[in-house]
């Protein structure tokens, strides 16, 4: 009896540890990349979040905590910089959400070096998870003075490049 216990409460902690270690992916990177990703949130967060500051449509002042998405994509081995030039200047990014809202980027305008401003990758708010209703994952590109292309839900990025 002592020892059926003994093995239970094993089982038990093996199961619960085991659930607490594997992270679950809440992003995935994949198309014309040098090595398609599936990121968790805990990885996303080495890419050197910041603060970002911004209204939302209805004139709120939002704190989120973001990161660029050229550091993300690069991950996955996307050029940016000086490697951004010739066959790659054509690409295009395609940011997929769970609703299956898509929304489309040049891969030139993701890099701050060529356009003016970064695009960003919104993985918390003032240091907790963002709401369930916009996250786990937003994106802001905040030029884009419509929001038609800060998408809720983030679940995916593809790479494309074009077939003339």
């Amino acid at each position: 009896m002592r020892k059926t216990a003994s093995l239970w409460t094993i089982f038990v902690l093996v199961l619960f540890i085991g659930n607490e270690s594997c992270a679950q992916a809440v992003l995935e990177i994949g198309g014309d990349v040098e090595k398609p990703l599936s990121l968790t949130m805990e990885e996303l967060k080495t890419c050197s979040p910041q603060r970002y500051t911004t209204q939302s449509m209805d004139g709120d002042t939002v704190v989120y905590d973001v990161v660029r998405l050229i550091d993300v994509l690069a991950l996955a081995g996307v050029p940016a910089g000086n490697q951004l030039k010739g066959k790659h200047v054509q690409k295009a990014v395609v940011v997929a959400a769970e609703d299956g809202y898509r929304a489309v980027f040049s891969l030139a305008e993701l890099d701050p070096k060529s356009a003016d401003g970064a695009i960003l990758l919104a993985i918390g708010q003032q240091g907790k998870p963002l709401d369930k209703r916009v996250g786990p994952l937003r994106l802001i590109a905040p030029k884009d003075r419509l929001h038609s292309r800060w998408v809720w839900q983030v679940r995916s990025f593809f790479v494309v490049s074009p077939q003339l």
